[in-house]
């Protein structure tokens, strides 16, 4: 993922773990127009919204797959040899 560092994911009643690329709002005017947006437990406002939805025990398989991901992106950075 190049976009490392850059918010891709803003999350509505959930917490991100402080995973890069993902960031915690408290409500939808913290949402930039560019951010996808992901509400978790709550159906209703994310098809009022137009959110993406999960729900907590999906929302937390993605942080683990998510989190699992960074780490190996991460080797692989290390593993290779500068560019010359």
């Amino acid at each position: 993922m190049e976009t490392i560092g850059e918010v891709v994911i803003a999350v509505l009643g959930a917490n991100a773990r402080g995973l890069p690329g993902i960031r915690e709002i408290k409500s939808l005017d913290e949402l930039a127009s560019w951010e996808l947006l992901v509400v978790v437990g709550d159906r209703d406002l994310a098809e009022r919204v137009g959110a993406a939805f999960f729900t907590r025990e999906e929302w937390n398989r993605f942080l683990e797959v998510y989190a699992a991901e960074l780490t190996k992106e991460s080797s692989r950075r290390i593993d290779q040899p500068p560019a010359p």
